[in-house]
């Protein structure tokens, strides 16, 4: 009876101690994003959070009425998206700027925002980029697509996409949540 005790006491040990190792590690790993993010603004170029990292710091992004913002990478690799929103391959110069981030961490939002509401988008370079949400939807990744659009140096559209449903436990469903939104700031030329 006594050894089961000291088993269970040292399972519980190594488990706690292990939830305390990747929420420090969580810790510091938002500590050298924003860093980086900061060295970037101030630089212009590209600075990695830490050496061995395959992603870099590209934007940062907020949702109205939030105090905290993210940090936006600028790949959307299995690293990258460990630690905070990225954008996802192949729109980065687009109509149709899609981020993905996990569905309990920065984006546990989403399932919240409604039409109407404000994202904003503030770009290494250039100026901040206003969104204003105009619909969402439910896509199974094995049968549809987001819609891209043409080559553009800014975009015109935003998508945000998370896993789903929010309350499943897997991460590896084929479903995806996401909203959309359309830039407010968008200068019309005559």
């Amino acid at each position: 009876m006594y050894k089961l005790g000291v088993i269970s006491a040292l399972i519980g040990a190594a488990l706690f101690g292990n939830g305390i190792y990747i929420g420090g590690k969580a810790l510091l790993a938002q500590h050298l994003l924003e860093r980086s993010w900061t060295k970037t603004i101030s630089s212009g170029e590209v600075h990695l959070p830490w050496d061995w990292m395959d992603a870099y710091p590209v934007a940062r992004i907020k949702f109205e009425g939030q105090a905290n913002s993210h940090i936006v990478l600028n790949t959307d690799s299995g690293q990258a998206l460990a630690f905070g929103p990225a954008v996802i391959s192949g729109t980065e110069n687009t109509n149709m700027l899609a981020i993905a981030a996990h569905k309990n961490t920065q984006f546990q939002n989403l399932k919240e925002l409604k039409s109407g509401e404000v994202i904003t988008l503030e770009p290494a370079k250039g100026d901040k980029i206003i969104f204003r949400v105009t619909h969402s939807e439910i896509l199974d990744s094995r049968e549809q697509e987001l819609p891209i659009g043409d080559a553009s140096e800014t975009p015109s559209n935003l998508a945000l996409v998370t896993c789903y449903p929010f309350d499943a436990i897997s991460f590896n469903g084929p479903l995806r949540y996401v909203v959309y939104a359309e830039r407010m700031n968008l200068r019309k030329t005559t």
